[in-house]
């Protein structure tokens, strides 16, 4: 049972070194008692006013979304001194609401995204996080009809899950130029439609460049390297990177600590040969998960289907969560690399009715790959109804793409 509100000014204070605590160690290292040493309050002080620790992570996020919604009011001020707004100054604000979350405001950001994907969000946490997709929507949406836009009403939450995704990215990648150019790439090919008109950027060697970041030669499944390599894969899909330890490993498979630094000397070692067999298992799998049916749009409304698709999100979050976790680590941007370069990769499977056009290519790929995994993140409330407007908002941009280039 929850006690009386603290004070503003001391509920604000609260806030901000939960905030602290989030964005270095992790939305699972927040606790009364944690909270507790960082902000000079006694464990008895705040049990009074939380009550348990699910009552402190919902007021966590109501402050969180409060202080995005606040950002999302400046970004939208400045944003609508930009007049007209043609094609090449909506890409440069698409990149000034993402280089504002990382550069300026990246505390905040890691904490919001450390709520976006934890995985059991109560109702008010939901309710917040629901709150902020609706401001970021309609904000887009009030600078597209100010510069007449006439799509804007599906381009809006397509920009809005685009950024999500792409700020998470930036995180960790920001800083460097083969990312960026690719950001770039993917921004200037969602506005112009996704599909490429004739003498389009070729996207393949600037990916290619970003994935070579991970300088490492492809591990050996076979043996106990592979059972304990399957044993980190299963542990890195079930508890994120932040979990990946040599002990827990041992642990996870059944081996001495000493079995595991046998095969798998540094931290990194282990992470690689985790990840690496994680994606060959679940690509194997995402062959099966999918419909056999028709190439039309049931393809993303089956892999956002809480009841279906559970292959293709799980790549998804695995690549959030090494995104989120090379934020705070740079020894792991490289695995973040590796996770953005693969963003769309198995488009064709997911995206059918994009794919029967004939006319996607790997930047196509990649775009639609970010929209929906962005709308995905961002929903506070993932049913049928926000399942159906993610998919609408996709079939537009592929109808949108193809009549562009007719």
């Amino acid at each position: 049972m929850q006690g009386p509100r603290p004070s503003d000014d001391k509920m604000n204070s609260l806030m901000m070194a939960a905030r602290s605590i989030v964005a270095e160690k992790g939305l699972s290292a927040l606790s009364l008692r944690t909270l507790g040493k960082a902000s000079g309050w006694t464990l008895g002080d705040l049990t009074y006013h939380f009550g348990k620790k699910q009552y402190l992570l919902d007021a966590f996020a109501d402050h969180e979304a409060k202080e995005q919604i606040e950002a999302i009011g400046g970004f939208t001020a400045l944003a609508k001194l930009m007049t007209p707004l043609d094609k090449q100054t909506l890409a440069a604000l698409t990149n000034l609401c993402i280089d504002d979350a990382v550069s300026n405001r990246r505390a905040l950001s890691l904490s919001w995204f450390e709520l976006l994907l934890d995985h059991e969000h109560s109702d008010a946490t939901a309710a917040a996080i629901e709150s902020v997709r609706k401001e970021q929507t309609a904000a887009w949406q009030e600078l597209l009809e100010q510069g007449g836009h006439p799509h804007a009403g599906w381009l809006a939450p397509a920009i809005a899950a685009f950024v999500a995704e792409e700020t998470l990215h930036s995180l960790s990648l920001g800083a460097l130029p083969e990312y960026r150019l690719l950001r770039n790439a993917n921004i200037a090919r969602m506005l112009d439609g996704v599909f490429p008109a004739s003498h389009a950027l070729d996207f393949a060697p600037l990916i290619d460049r970003l994935h070579s970041q991970l300088r490492r030669e492809p591990s050996d499944h076979s043996g106990r390297r592979g059972t304990i390599s399957q044993a980190i894969g299963d542990l890195v899909a079930t508890s994120g990177v932040g979990a990946i330890s040599h002990r827990a490993v041992a642990m996870r498979a059944d081996v001495p600590p000493s079995t595991v630094a046998h095969y798998f000397r540094t931290r990194a070692d282990i992470l690689h040969a985790g990840i690496e067999w994680l994606y060959a298992a679940l690509q194997d799998g995402l062959q099966q998960d999918m419909p056999r049916g028709p190439r039309d749009s049931m393809g993303i409304r089956k892999i956002l289907d809480p009841a279906s698709g559970a292959v293709v999100r799980t790549l998804s979050r695995v690549g959030h969560q090494i995104s989120l976790a090379a934020a705070r680590d740079p020894a792991l941007a490289p695995f973040a690399a590796m996770a953005r370069s693969r963003r769309g990769r198995h488009a064709r499977i997911v995206f059918p009715g994009a794919a029967a056009t004939g006319n996607m290519d790997i930047g196509a790929a990649q775009v639609l790959s970010l929209v929906a995994s962005g709308a995905h993140i961002t929903s506070g409330t993932w049913d049928k109804t926000m399942i159906c407007s993610v998919a609408e908002t996709i079939e537009n941009i592929i109808k949108y793409s193809l009549r562009s280039h007719e």
